[in-house]
């Protein structure tokens, strides 16, 4: 240890500090003295000359072992222009490690606007607070360690106090192990801006401050401890070296000697104070191999383009930036081009440090940014925060990121320096971006805050992991990880777990990749809910979860979203796409889109378009280049579509759509249409599930790809009010297939299904119902053709309803081409038929306009049933009966009902029926054998053979119809004969007789 003091002497003196030092020692030239007394509290008390401004301090008492030199002063102030130089016994160089000072006055609060000189590390004790005006300087020759504790404490157990100088001898004190604080510890203030005695950094211009402030000799500790610590356009510099700042309410900050000087811990520490950070102020450690900085407090506040740094330079690793607030961090505001921040980005081959924030809330915003990068070969650091309660990132507007970043992004201009307001874990050379991790209850960004791990050079892009127990909430800002064009890497994946998500006006969470290496994957978990809501007037892209591939010709990365509920609105979406349409224009280059996988366990609530009617609401994956459009699969409890909203997988180019499937364990309803204008003309487009080739809302961009299919399974399945399901071809790409499994199909007020194409194949529809197919009120199943052949239509149904008036049509006609095929499966078609064309009525149809022999088949598979059995025609020439009446009873005298004869009519109505008639069971008890005689019955217009006793009687036949004979019998027959008696007259008799009185 000894060696390597002295080694530092002997630099110190190599750069002529110590001649410095001595330059106008001696008379003070200067009208303001230093405030430098020293007391009388040591066995060997300092010496200090009196009066003098540029002031040399020797004497001091040295430990046994001459490693430590202690001094003790009642005042200690330089004042502007003047300098302390602590000048130990030339016999202690060999030895001595460190020297201790503290100051005794009560009240005497150091004022320091000078230079303090030491050939070793520093240590200075003044419990009244400590001073550094803009001229403080130091030039020492180990670490430098300022304090307002009342006292050092040293690993043989004693202490060295600067409120009892009555402290145990000083002999048995060797190596400084921790600060003891009383009370309420008196603050640290540092407004130093002296310029740095060291060559400046190889670093772009811009990155550090212009003077050094506060510096100590490369790879040293140069530490403040007190209650609150400011730094008021004041600069701390200890290059390659370790920068600490404690602020504490009490307890003891323990130091660890470390290669670097002392790292500092606050297990028996109390509470703390506050660490602030402003008009511009700088720490910095950067240098080769990088150092390292730790901010502990109650607050930390970063502000007004004041800066925590450090910068990887060559090939060693960096150091980290470690941030413990027990309340918060607060990052906010610029000086000019210079914003706020923390930094540990790297600008060599070693790899960057970490950057660690542990604090109950921290806020970002008005420029500010937190960086752990890499520009080099080095891969970049980690960025992790864990804030307790919220993470909160606002920026200066949503137009202002949409102008500088977005647009940078998408025309190839934007560089990792122009990020502002947020957290960046990127690369912009061949090193690797680091890892983003967040953990808290609550992430809000807002107003244009970013956050993002990109690549912009050909190193891999950054994974980020978030968990927010209780929420995220993101408007007008963006959260992305990606690689920007001519990248090669990956870019990483994006993890988001909480309990309610919303991205609203603006907001994107997004990957993707710009260049030939894949997108990364995107997976949010939402245990509550996640809405998706409003995209703003202005937009470029709509609000939502996004992982495209665009320019380049990497897989765009999977979505992947579990929540209980999902709300998408306002022109909200989630999607996947290969190359784009923006408001800039379209980009035709993109690898294949990734799938787009949502599992939501009770509601999906899909509604509406954006305010100008831009952008649609809803879940796709679209193709605007050659590559393919990824899939969609859907499961939930109950989907509803409301107001034009979509589910869809289109293509827009020579690639093929994705398959779309939709399980819904309830219903599935689609509801309505709505009006959009993306391109300035207004389209009416209706609530759908669709995968189609082409789309009316963009007439101009002409698909040759192939649509993908459509598959839902449901409880129940409504479409309505002009709503659709649909997997139309617009262009030359072939039509998909619809395939639906429901208990119940529903279509009403022009509801639709379609599978229609121009002039591309396929085009077929597969209906399965477990209880019926209903349609109302002009409602449509169509696999209409135009230059192509007509599609095919399966319905597999108990029953098929249709009102014959309200024109709800099942059709699978072809204008220049044959007509297609249509089967039904069903028990029961009512209210629909086959017709050979089209009228008002409802109808089957598989017609072609080139004439009646291109024609398609109808097949209408229903039971072996006659309809009309067991149905009897009722008469159509009704009868007066009242000459059936032989005679009517007077009115005008008693009278009485009498019927006569067996059956009939009851006496009276409040009795039943009496008849004398017993019943007889005439069925035969007992099997015969085919002995007895065949006896011949012949009735009027009928003969019956009933044999009297078969072997085997033949099995009982259910009765269909009667027949009555000349006599008025009635006999029961399993069919009527044509030439049978439709009806049977049979006259009432009455009578009227006198009432006898009793009386």
């Amino acid at each position: 240890m000894s060696l390597q003091f002295s080694g530092r002497l002997k630099r110190l003196q190599g750069w002529g500090f110590v001649g410095l030092i001595w330059v106008g020692l001696g008379e003070c030239q200067l009208p303001i003295k230093a405030q430098i007394v020293p007391d009388a509290t040591l066995p060997i008390n300092s010496v200090v000359p009196t009066g003098c401004t540029n002031c040399l301090i020797t004497g001091g008492t040295p430990d046994a072992n001459h490693q430590v030199l202690f001094h003790s002063f009642e005042q200690f102030s330089i004042p502007t222009g003047g300098s302390a130089f602590f000048q130990p016994d030339g016999g202690l160089l060999g030895t001595l490690e460190s020297i201790v000072t503290r100051v005794t006055g009560q009240g005497a609060i150091s004022n320091i606007d000078g230079a303090i000189a030491s050939p070793v590390t520093l240590f200075f004790l003044n419990p009244n607070g400590i001073v550094l005006g803009p001229n403080a300087s130091l030039t020492i020759g180990g670490s430098f360690i300022a304090s307002t504790a009342d006292s050092l404490q040293f690993s043989g157990g004693g202490t060295f106090s600067a409120v009892n100088p009555q402290a145990p001898p000083l002999l048995t004190l060797s190596t400084p192990v921790g600060l003891q604080f009383g009370g309420n510890p008196e603050p640290i203030v540092n407004r130093s801006q002296a310029a740095s005695a060291f060559p400046a950094l190889p670093v772009p211009p811009g990155l550090l401050a212009a003077n050094a402030g506060l510096e100590v000799i490369p790879g040293q500790t140069l530490g403040l401890f007190g209650g609150a610590v400011s730094l008021e356009g004041g600069n701390l510099t200890a290059l390659q070296g370790r920068v600490e700042i404690g602020s504490v309410a009490g307890g003891t900050v323990d130091l660890t000697p470390t290669f670097n000087g002392f790292a500092a811990s606050y297990e028996n520490a109390q509470g703390g104070g506050d660490i602030r950070l402003s008009q511009g102020s700088q720490v910095n450690v950067s240098g080769l191999g990088g150092g390292q900085v730790q901010l502990q407090g109650q607050t930390v506040a970063v502000l007004d383009g004041s800066q925590v740094l450090s910068y990887t330079l060559g090939n060693q690793p960096g150091g980290n930036i470690d941030v413990n607030a027990i309340a918060a961090v607060e990052v906010a505001g610029a000086n000019g081009p210079i914003l706020s921040g923390l930094r540990t980005d790297t600008l060599g081959d070693g790899a960057g440090g970490d950057l660690n924030i542990r604090t109950g809330q921290l806020r970002i915003s008005d420029r500010a940014l937190l960086s752990a990068s890499t520009v080099g070969q080095g891969s970049g650091g980690d960025l992790t925060i864990r804030a307790r309660d919220l993470i909160e990132i606002s920026g200066s507007s949503f137009e202002t990121l949409q102008q500088t970043l977005f647009l940078g992004a998408i025309q190839g201009t934007v560089q990792l320096t122009d990020a502002e307001s947020g957290l960046l874990v990127g690369t912009a050379g061949p090193g690797a971006a680091g890892q983003l991790s967040l953990d808290t209850r609550r992430l809000v960004l807002r107003d244009g805050a970013l956050i993002s791990t990109t690549a912009a050079g050909s190193g891999r892009g950054g994974d980020t992991l978030v968990n927010a127990s209780e929420s995220v909430d993101i408007s007008g800002s963006l959260f992305l990880t990606g690689t920007l064009q001519g990248t090669t890497q990956a870019a990483g994946n994006l993890r988001l777990d909480t309990q309610r998500l919303t991205l609203r006006d603006g907001g994107l969470l997004q990957t993707f990749t710009f260049g030939s290496g894949a997108g990364g994957d995107l997976v949010v978990t939402a245990t509550e809910s996640i809405d998706l809501l409003s995209t703003p007037l202005g937009a470029i892209v709509p609000t939502g979860i996004f992982a495209n591939s665009i320019f380049g010709t990497g897989a765009g990365g999977d979505i992947a979203v579990t929540t209980n509920r999902l709300t998408i609105s306002g022109g909200a979406q989630i999607g996947n796409q290969t190359g784009a349409l923006l408001g800039t224009g379209l980009i035709p280059f993109g690898g294949p889109a990734g799938d787009v996988i949502l599992t939501v366990a009770d509601t999906v609530e899909i509604s509406g378009f954006s305010p100008d009617r831009r952008f649609l609401s809803g879940p796709g994956t679209t193709s605007f280049s050659g590559a393919p459009a990824g899939d969609i699969r859907l499961t939930t409890g109950n989907l509803t579509i409301r107001e034009g909203a979509n589910i869809s997988t289109t293509t827009l180019s020579q690639g093929a759509a994705g398959l779309l499937t939709v399980n819904a364990a309830g219903v599935v309803d689609l509801v309505g249409r709505g009006t959009i204008n993306p391109l300035g003309i207004p389209v009416e487009v209706p609530s759908s599930l669709v995968s189609s080739s082409g789309r009316a809302d963009f007439p101009g961009l002409v698909a040759s790809g192939a649509a993908g299919s459509l598959q839902i399974t449901a409880g129940e399945l409504r479409i309505r009010d002009g709503a659709e399901v649909a997997v139309n071809s617009l262009g030359t790409g072939n039509a998909g297939t619809v395939e639906v499994r429901a208990g119940l199909i529903q279509l009403d007020n022009q509801g639709t299904i379609t599978a229609s194409m121009v002039s591309g194949a396929g085009g077929d529809i597969d209906l399965q119902a477990q209880t019926a197919v209903l349609l109302r009120r002009g409602s449509l199943i169509s696999t209409n053709a135009g230059n192509t052949d007509g599609g095919n239509i399966a319905i597999n149904t108990p029953f098929l309803v249709a009102i014959p008036q309200e024109d709800s049509d099942i059709t699978a006609n072809a204008q220049q081409g044959r007509g297609g095929q249509v089967v039904v499966t069903a028990q029961g078609i009512l209210g629909t038929t086959f017709r050979e064309f089209l009228t008002p009525e409802s109808e089957i149809t598989a017609t072609s306009e080139l004439g009646p022999q291109f024609n398609g088949v109808v097949v209408l598979n229903t039971p072996d049933v006659d309809p009309s059995s067991g149905l009897i025609e009722l008469p159509t020439n009704l009868e007066d009966p009242s000459d059936r009446i032989v005679s009517g009873c007077p009115s005008d005298r008693g009278n009485r009902f009498v019927v006569s004869g067996q059956g009939g009519l009851p006496p009276s109505p409040t009795q039943p029926l009496q008849s004398p008639l017993a019943w007889q069971d005439w069925r035969f008890l007992q099997p015969e054998t085919a002995t007895a005689p065949l006896v011949t019955s012949t009735v009027p217009n009928r003969t019956i053979e009933v044999s009297a006793a078969p072997a085997v009687r033949s099995a009982w036949v259910e009765a269909t119809g009667w027949q009555v004979d000349a006599a008025g019998q009635v006999s029961f027959i399993s069919q009527q004969p044509a030439n049978a008696a439709q009806t049977a007259q049979v006259d009432l008799v009455a009578t009227c007789q006198p009432i006898r009185s009793s009386l």
